[in-house]
């Protein structure tokens, strides 16, 4: 086992498997290739997903997009929704790289 290989969870009937690499999931009775690959997606998209909100909530908290749509004025409303609509468009894409999430600036 590398120290960099990357772990997975994943709930097959009553019984947990955690924390463990996809090989040590396929060794698993019961558990196929087809459940490994759609457990990698799954956890990929919770990351890219993560990394999103983080970018988001980087520059525009919570706090400030309340306080934007509720008394900001339109280019500021406008600013934050094409930032915000360029982050999810990121995200939803083909093939999401961090290197092109950093470069979309507010």
């Amino acid at each position: 086992m590398k120290a960099f290989d990357k772990r997975y969870s994943v709930t097959i009937g009553n019984t947990q498997h955690v924390n463990k690499t996809e090989e040590e999931l396929l060794a698993v009775k019961g558990i196929g290739q087809a459940t490994v690959d759609e457990v990698k997606a799954k956890a990929k998209l919770e990351t890219i997903n993560k990394q999103a909100f983080a970018h988001i909530d980087g520059v525009y908290p919570q706090w400030k997009q309340s306080n934007i749509t509720r008394i900001g004025t339109n280019e500021q409303q406008a600013t934050m929704n094409t930032f915000i609509d360029a982050v999810r468009a990121w995200a939803n894409g083909d093939d999401p790289q961090l290197e092109n999430l950093t470069a979309i600036n507010a």
